[in-house]
């Protein structure tokens, strides 16, 4: 019995999947040999199969290019969170460091400090005190110090005369063993975190009795101080009295002992 083209049609997608038995292709292929119009019938469904394979091919690669860019725009989104993340951290920082620590030194024009009956009073918060011997001998025991400010330090709204306070008291004795005052526990905690213990907590700072005169440093001479005290501490007298007279000769007198 010859085998008709509608038969042939109906085997040709087992044929084109190689999924056909030998027998049947080898029925296939002599039919296809005298059938011009199934030989058109395969080379179609070989071409639509070619396209349909080449339209899942675009297609995966369209979905792969969007998921690439969906993936490099939430990348962007995370860094932008991050970046952002860090700023708030970093401007939470600053704020609390210009708040609570940030402080300037004032010079004397501007510090409003002034001495009575003993008392020196002003309205912003002592940056440091520093005593020594005199370098020539005829002022007996000095004493520098100096003022700091603070944005935050005193009210500003408020006035003059309700924001001046005592800084130092010179009638008030500096306690045995101490070598340095602080004026509020905050300060003191700070010291006692780097083992410093040789230092007394008073409400304003004190003036030994022996201190005989009292002087506003500048600040380019705190470091004279420093380094003054350091070259005692080696045993340097000579250089380090010779930078306790560069202080003295740049600072103002404030007070002396009558």
């Amino acid at each position: 019995m010859k085998i008709t083209c509608d038969v042939i049609e109906d085997l040709l997608p087992l044929y084109v999947d190689d999924v056909a038995s030998g027998d049947s292709r080898a029925l296939i292929e002599e039919h296809l040999n005298e059938c011009e119009s199934c030989r058109k019938t395969l080379e179609d469904m070989r071409k639509d199969i070619d396209i349909l394979h080449s339209d899942n091919d675009e297609i995966g690669q369209n979905d792969k290019m969007i998921i690439l860019r969906l993936k490099k725009k939430i990348m962007k989104r995370i860094a932008a969170v991050i970046v952002v993340a860090v700023i708030l951290v970093m401007l939470v920082c600053v704020g609390n460091y210009f708040y609570h620590d940030y402080n300037v030194y004032v010079d004397y024009e501007d510090s409003g400090v002034y001495v009575e009956n003993n008392i020196l009073y002003g309205i912003r918060q002592t940056g440091g005190v520093c005593m020594m011997e005199s370098s020539d001998g005829t002022d007996g025991k000095i004493a520098f110090f100096y003022l700091l400010d603070s944005p935050f330090d005193h009210d500003e709204s408020n006035g003059s005369d309700d924001r001046i306070r005592i800084i130092m008291d010179m009638n008030l004795t500096w306690p045995d063993g101490a070598e340095a005052i602080v004026t509020d526990e905050e300060e003191a905690e700070k010291f006692r975190e780097k083992g410093i213990t040789d230092f007394a907590v008073l409400p304003e700072i004190t003036i030994p009795e022996n201190v005989d005169r009292l002087y506003y440093i500048e600040k380019d001479q705190i470091k004279n101080i420093d380094d003054a005290n350091e070259l005692f501490r080696k045993g340097k007298d000579e250089n380090a009295e010779e930078l306790v007279r560069i202080a003295k000769e740049n600072s103002v007198l404030l007070w002396e002992r009558k």
